[in-house]
């Protein structure tokens, strides 16, 4: 390696050789072809002395070139350079080996990093997968750093790990930390239960059926606080009398979600009187065959 470093710095004029005798590592700068000379010239060395004496020998598996490649290769790492007693086994002895470190006991994984806010209800949204991951409840409203794998997601605020999850790639949904979440499932802020219930309840009870129903769907309360916040905020769009109708005909399909209340509302649905033996309406529409097709 030294005498490498050696020929290097005379062929290029920027590289420094310390006086003592180290292992570096320089590479190539861009478009200065004259800088790869070495590397090709090793190239070629390699060619000769290994790939050539065994190029007419037949093998009749991978592990018998592989071996004896292993040989010719130990044997040009014995071999001494020109007018030198030194070889490249006995200069990786003494200047290398010494500092050499015990490999990780890890698998090393490729990471790709993220900035998000904290929302409100706890969770830092990792864009890629859609899929929320739980912060301590403190960092609410703050940027974090996510630094994540293809197994796992770590959670950083101002080069702090604050929290660590397994990697998840379902869409819409959410990795929580119980510990994560504030005491008695209460924020700081105005963001609880009975805050949703609460605008509910004025724009009319079913409206307040849905947002308890939604609440009670998942795990910790704090989970649906953005769904009901979507759910009350198309009141402003469309007004409390038609999210009101829109509310109690999702109630009779037995199945509430925003995106529900949001195809009843653009379908007009929520302008069709609801029976007492109401079922699911299919909206009419030239792509849908009509009883006569199945006689």
């Amino acid at each position: 390696m030294s005498q490498t470093l050696m020929k290097a710095s005379k062929t290029l004029p920027h590289i420094m050789v310390p006086q003592r005798r180290t292992a570096c590592i320089f590479p190539t700068r861009s478009r200065k072809p004259k800088d790869k000379a070495l590397v090709e010239r090793t190239v070629g060395i390699l060619y000769t002395r290994i790939y050539a004496p065994i190029n007419e020998q037949v093998f009749s598996s991978l592990s018998q070139l592989n071996e004896a490649i292993r040989q010719r290769l130990e044997i040009h790492n014995q071999m001494s350079f020109q007018s030198k007693n030194e070889s490249r086994q006995s200069l990786f002895e003494e200047l290398e080996r010494s500092v050499l470190k015990i490999l990780p006991t890890t698998r090393y994984e490729l990471k790709a990093f993220r900035k998000a806010k904290v929302q409100q209800n706890c969770h830092v949204l990792l864009a890629e997968d859609k899929h929320y991951y739980s912060v301590p409840f403190r960092y609410v409203g703050q940027y974090v750093k996510l630094i994540y794998s293809a197994e796992c997601v770590e959670i950083y605020q101002e080069h702090k790990r604050i929290a660590t999850h397994e990697r998840f790639r379902a869409k819409h949904q959410y990795t929580t930390i119980k510990e994560h979440l504030p005491a008695q499932h209460q924020y700081l802020m105005n963001w609880n239960p009975e805050f949703f219930e609460g605008l509910a309840l004025k724009i009319g009870p079913s409206t307040l059926l849905v947002i308890q129903q939604m609440l009670s769907n998942r795990k910790y309360a704090e989970q649906a606080y953005k769904s009901c916040a979507g759910v009350l905020a198309l009141a402003q769009k469309v007004g409390k009398e038609r999210l009101e109708n829109a509310c109690e005909r999702a109630l009779v399909y037995d199945f509430v979600s925003i995106k529900i209340l949001q195809s009843i509302l653009d379908k007009d649905l929520d302008k069709v009187p609801i029976n007492a033996d109401c079922t699911p309406i299919i909206p009419l529409h030239p792509n849908i065959r009509g009883a006569a097709n199945y006689q």
